[in-house]
């Protein structure tokens, strides 16, 4: 048997071997592995008591889950700092039950919960209540959850959620997709202002690794007013000058910490000449500080 640097063992003759390799478990640190016998678990009943008494109405949901049986389910699924995703949210009982494990051992599970805009029957306690949509409700409780939870135990944990929604492109905005032609259009920006910058910005960060919790900065120079998210900077306005360029290549030049090497731009807002006269200045970054700035447009 001998041991290399890469902390790897190999075994000479391990059939004619008289012993076998195992893990050694020290006590220091572990915790109890969590059963997956479920005993004495109460059924849907005791979620919807558990809903009444964070809402204050009767039969808000149909059929919720009760905190204990979730909890059970994502200790055993999951470890601290997993994101626990739930595609039928309906009154978000897998988020509460989220927040109540991360208060319990101050932990840094995340959820994620997706939910159709089902519309609440019009005769329903829901409905009369003001709940006009199923996700509604599953906001609503988020948020007084967290409050009861934070109130209850005062755990330093987070407690906020980010609301997304999906946006059908109407008809009008197809057809300007479809007749944009950069090589002569001179953009308004309509196109943009269709989606409006947030949206955009939060899809593109998204599909570029930065998730849906990372937080983009203005940069602002000259007349321009671009947005940066860690080393990538997104151009979505469309008034873009020759200044902002010269200002853009003078911070590259001049902050030593401004090391940016890559830069989206958001195509329907620019021309091919914009892109091509921003790409051609961005090869002297590369000759004075050794960056090579990816260019890429995206329509």
């Amino acid at each position: 048997m001998e041991k290399n640097n890469k902390n790897i063992v190999k075994i000479d003759n391990y059939e004619s071997s008289n012993w076998i390799p195992y893990v050694k478990y020290y006590l220091d640190g572990r915790t109890k592995k969590v059963s997956n016998l479920l005993q004495n678990i109460e059924g849907n009943k005791k979620g919807s008591l558990q809903l009444k008494e964070l809402f204050e109405i009767n039969n808000l949901f149909d059929n919720p889950k009760p905190l204990e049986f979730l909890s059970i389910l994502i200790n055993i699924g999951s470890e601290d700092g997993d994101t626990i995703l739930d595609f039928f949210g309906g009154s978000s009982s897998t988020a509460h039950s989220v927040l109540k494990i991360n208060s319990e051992n101050n932990g840094n599970r995340k959820f994620i919960i997706v939910q159709l805009p089902e519309l609440c029957d019009t005769k329903s306690e829901a409905y009369k209540n003001g709940y006009k949509t199923i996700d509604e409700i599953g906001q609503e409780r988020i948020r007084r959850a967290a409050k009861k939870i934070k109130e209850g135990t005062n755990a330093d944990i987070d407690y906020g959620f980010k609301h997304y929604t999906i946006k059908e492109v109407n008809t009008n905005t197809l057809d300007k997709l479809e007749k944009f032609e950069p090589n002569y259009v001179i953009s308004d920006g309509s196109i943009l202002d269709e989606f409006g910058i947030n949206a955009v910005l939060t899809t593109w960060m998204n599909e570029d690794g930065y998730g849906l919790t990372d937080k983009y900065e203005k940069l602002e120079l000259e007349d321009y007013t671009a947005y940066k998210c860690q080393n990538t900077i997104y151009l979505l306005n469309w008034n873009i000058s020759d200044l902002f360029i010269k200002a853009l290549i003078e911070k590259y030049e001049k902050d030593e910490n401004f090391d940016c090497n890559r830069i989206v731009m958001f195509g329907y807002s620019f021309t091919l000449n914009d892109i091509q006269t921003l790409k051609d200045n961005l090869q002297q970054v590369k000759n004075i500080k050794g960056i090579n700035v990816e260019v890429i447009t995206r329509y």
